[in-house]
């Protein structure tokens, strides 16, 4: 009997001995299936809480545009005038008594009720609405701006998921927003940026920035091309005449104005070593004179990859798109190719 227990134990522990490789080959597979397991969990409630972090920046950026929207603006006061009598030597009261006599006679709040009630018998000295002075932000922009002094403008592309805030490179760390959100946390996807050589302007273009600061002939925008398509992850899509077409047109929304650009050039290109003689797109800022302006010119128009025919004078504006692409402007697969989707300015 114990020899025949013998034999059975030996044949399990033969058989045993045999299935080591697939048993190992099963256990490595195991760990490694629950390894991938864990990190897509994690990677998906990562990007799980991104997704939620720019969804609650878009709803508050409407949420001030709707309240900016309900805010009373500021009533203007004007006078006609009547005819002289000259037979008045009572002195009249100013606008500005006769508003606060009314107001605290009828406890009215409404500033168009009030003036209604002001009666003037003698001519007063007309004198023009002044036209008010000073730099204010858009609500928009003045509300992103108090949660991130960094905060620039907004970009949009309609159809796109490009609809984001864009902030300025921090000084002290060049490479913060690529690994940070708007709001300062943790973020794989970043933040779209400009570069301090880029002035995104300060006031208005219709009085031409009067008191204020004029853009750069450039302003570049940097942002990651996930391949989630987050960020700048669809904006290889411009090299299709297709979307190009359907998608010419976006938006900027700057701190004090809102601009809209049509997009006019795009093509590849990669960063370029020190010594090399070539255009580099990512370090043209400003247009001095008008040579430099020629230069950018002839540039983005023989670099060009789609098809349309655009005019530009010295003295317009531009904004770039730059993100990391997997070809050079040769087609040859590399690790520093980049995509450039240049716009012109159009009000």
């Amino acid at each position: 009997m114990k020899e025949k227990k013998d034999n059975i134990f030996n044949k399990i522990f033969a058989k045993a001995k045999e299935n080591i490789p697939h048993t190992i080959a099963i256990v490595v597979t195991v760990i490694v299936g629950l390894a991938l397991a864990v990190y897509l969990l994690l990677y998906f409630q990562e990007m799980k809480r991104v997704q939620s972090s720019v969804n609650d920046l878009k709803a508050l950026k409407e949420e001030i545009i709707k309240n900016s929207e309900l805010t009373p603006q500021p009533a203007i006061v004007t006078l006609t005038p009547v005819p002289e009598n000259k037979d008045i030597v009572t002195p009249l009261p100013t606008i500005t008594e006769a508003v606060n006599e009314v107001s605290d006679n009828n406890a009215k709040n409404d500033v168009s009720e009030i003036v209604a009630e002001v009666t003037v018998t003698a001519a007063p000295v007309i004198t023009p609405t002044p036209v008010p002075t000073g730099l204010v932000m858009t609500a928009e922009g003045k509300g992103l701006y108090d949660i991130n002094p960094d905060y620039i403008g907004w970009l949009k592309i309609e159809d796109t998921v490009i609809d984001y805030p864009v902030v300025m490179e921090k000084a002290e760390d060049k490479t913060y927003y690529l690994k940070h959100w708007f709001d300062g946390s943790s973020n794989k996807n970043g933040t779209l940026y400009s570069l301090p050589q880029c002035e995104p302007g300060v006031g208005y273009a219709y009085n031409d920035y009067e008191d204020g600061v004029r853009p750069t002939t450039n302003i570049l925008i940097f942002g990651h091309h996930q391949y989630s398509g987050k960020m700048f992850g669809t904006l290889y899509k411009y090299l299709e005449q297709d979307f190009y077409e359907k998608h010419k047109i976006i938006s900027f929304n700057a701190a004090y104005e809102e601009r809209t650009y049509e997009v006019v050039s795009v093509f590849r290109s990669h960063v370029f070593n020190q010594n090399e003689s070539a255009f580099r797109y990512y370090y043209f800022f400003d247009a001095e004179n008008e040579a430099k302006f020629n230069y950018w010119m002839e540039n983005i128009k023989e670099k060009n990859e789609i098809k349309n025919d655009f005019d530009a004078q010295y003295g317009d504006e531009f904004l770039t798109l730059s993100t990391c692409h997997d070809t050079d402007e040769t087609g040859k697969v590399c690790d520093n190719g980049r995509l450039a989707v240049v716009c012109k300015r159009i009000r």
